[in-house]
């Protein structure tokens, strides 16, 4: 089976799922009828601004519809570090907040996030 179907299959499931028909998710996200039945039946893949789109109409992850897992609690983590960092960048720029350790910031910020995590799927994330 091809990547192609295996998306149309994940995300025929998750309209299914979701109980939403075919026609409110192309309305929801601007494209025909048609289209969501060429993606359903695997013949075409949607571009990556629709790819967004139907993930947040859905409320399902991009990494799901794309390879049927969901990211790792470590891969949120990490995004979270690099907001953190990119927050922490945009203020030192705009504040002169020259003393302001970035990297410090971001590893305290994630470390203090993995605690919620439960111990068996911890791993240090200022390792990485």
């Amino acid at each position: 089976m091809s990547d192609l179907n295996r998306f149309g299959r994940r995300l025929r499931q998750m309209i299914h799922t979701r109980g939403m028909p075919q026609k409110d998710l192309a309305r929801a996200i601007r494209v025909r009828d048609a289209t969501i039945s060429e993606w359903v039946s695997g013949r075409v893949f949607p571009q990556a601004r629709q790819l967004i789109a139907i993930s947040r109409t859905l409320d399902v992850s991009i990494d799901w519809l794309l390879t049927g897992r969901e990211p790792s609690v470590e891969a949120h983590l990490v995004e979270v570090r690099n907001g953190l960092l990119r927050l922490a960048w945009r203020l030192t720029r705009d504040y002169s907040l020259p003393d302001l350790d970035l990297t410090k910031l971001a590893v305290e910020a994630a470390q203090e996030a993995s605690e919620a995590i439960p111990p068996a799927e911890r791993r240090d994330v200022a390792d990485q």
